[in-house]
């Protein structure tokens, strides 16, 4: 085993901060560094000094940091690589977490304390399976951080697994729903904003931030420059989509002098807390009170199935990065699909005893 004596930092394409590439115990690895270049390279001179120790000692070294400091650290790393409504939601978790275990060095947590933490989430707490998962994701970021500075020397959550959760059922949309949100809107911008959202399945962030730049009326695609999972797509526009999008563009207001130039710019200004109350309280007048404002990237996806589109093309067009989450949302078949199925069932055995077994095979 090669004692590593280089590395490089570097940035990767639509990631932010820098990670390194240096070899470590013989082997190439690339890891996340830090959100600047001069964090970026004090990690990677450590992470070189540490490796060249352990090449000739024999032994990994663990050093000792407080669950409470590192913390700073591990607020740091998402905030560089996640988006703020991720890092909100994590930094909940986060502050709750570092109640519990204090000043307790990372490195004396195991299995056992981390389950008390768990446990006493839903029993002290009332959190439900699904939300003690997230708590047991956000740790699983905590000591992976911790591994790779050398506080840690294993992950505890690995070895407890995840709680079963009770999936929360997603409801279908009709065409006909729609309108009638749209017609409960206290402005017809609002109700065209509604029909929008439900025919291209934007998320409520890439919504709000849509410039009149990345719509191409003419090809009737709109481009997402960014999104959740830090990939760009082109999203083909429905016939009412496009013509609503040309009515909004010819309304507009004047293009700013500085800064982008947003279909809702109202929407964007007052928050995306601000827009999902509104829905809400749109949808309680049209008599639909259970629906959210992501119901309706849920009723794209849906509607799109039901007309029997191929899941990977409901996925590439949701910017999901796997099929697993499209069959989440995407729970609503073709109708007649399964009476079709058992109909070609029928037809492949033939007539009643046309097809013998042979029973002493």
């Amino acid at each position: 085993m090669g004692r590593s004596s280089f590395g490089r930092i570097f940035k990767r394409r639509g990631r932010p901060g820098y990670y390194i590439r240096c070899r470590v115990r013989g082997k190439e690895v690339t890891r996340w560094a830090g959100p600047d270049k001069k964090t970026a390279g004090e990690f990677l001179a450590e992470t070189l000094r540490r490796t060249a120790r352990e090449d000739l000692l024999g032994e990994k070294t663990i050093h000792s940091i407080s669950f409470a400091e590192f913390a700073a650290v591990v607020e740091t790393y998402c905030r560089a690589h996640h988006k703020a409504t991720t890092v909100k939601g994590e930094m909940v978790r986060l502050r709750r977490a570092v109640e519990w275990f204090g000043s307790t060095p990372i490195r004396e947590i195991g299995e056992g304390t981390v389950q008390d933490f768990l446990t006493s989430l839903a029993t002290d707490w009332g959190v439900s399976p699904a939300t003690v998962n997230r708590y047991a994701s956000t740790l699983t970021v905590v000591f992976k951080l911790a591994i790779q500075k050398s506080y840690a020397a294993e992950n505890p959550v690995q070895k407890l697994g995840w709680q079963p959760e009770q999936e929360r059922p997603v409801p279908y949309i009709t065409d006909d729903d729609i309108s009638r949100l749209a017609a409960h809107a206290l402005d017809e911008r609002f109700g065209d904003f509604i029909h929008i959202a439900a025919d291209t399945g934007l998320r409520r962030s890439e919504l709000l931030r849509l410039e009149w730049r990345d719509l191409d009326l003419s090809r009737t695609v709109l481009l997402v420059r960014s999104s959740k999972t830090y990939r760009s797509r082109e999203v083909d526009l429905t016939a009412t989509a496009r013509s609503l999008f040309a009515k909004l563009h010819k309304d507009r207001p004047a293009t700013p002098l500085k800064g982008p130039d947003l279909v809702w710019a109202e929407y964007r200004d007052k928050g995306p807390d601000a827009v999902s109350s509104r829905f809400k309280r749109t949808a309680k007048r049209a008599g639909m009170g259970h629906l959210c404002l992501h119901d309706l990237r849920h009723a794209f996806c849906s509607r799109l199935a039901q007309q029997g589109v191929p899941l990977a093309t409901v996925a590439k067009l949701a910017g999901h990065r796997s099929l697993q989450t499209t069959e989440r949302y995407a729970r609503h078949i073709p109708e007649g699909a399964t009476r079709a199925a058992v109909d070609r069932l029928g037809a492949g055995k033939g007539t009643p005893g046309g097809t013998k077994r042979n029973l002493s095979s």
